[in-house]
């Protein structure tokens, strides 16, 4: 995923977090579901985005 924003040169990573879907605490390690929570400015505009993923 960084590979992709940073791909962008007016991209810049405001945060990029991982965390349980149900408690949305912060987690270290991705087992089962994980909420993906991510906000990247692109120039003067800022894109938020929230993915629940399941691990392999």
């Amino acid at each position: 995923m960084n590979r992709i924003i940073w791909a962008e040169p007016l991209a810049r990573l405001d945060y990029l977090a991982v965390a349980d879907p149900i408690t949305l605490d912060e987690v270290r390690s991705v087992r089962g579901r994980v909420l993906l929570l991510l906000a990247v400015w692109i120039g003067e505009t800022r894109l938020i985005d929230n993915l629940i993923v399941s691990a392999r």
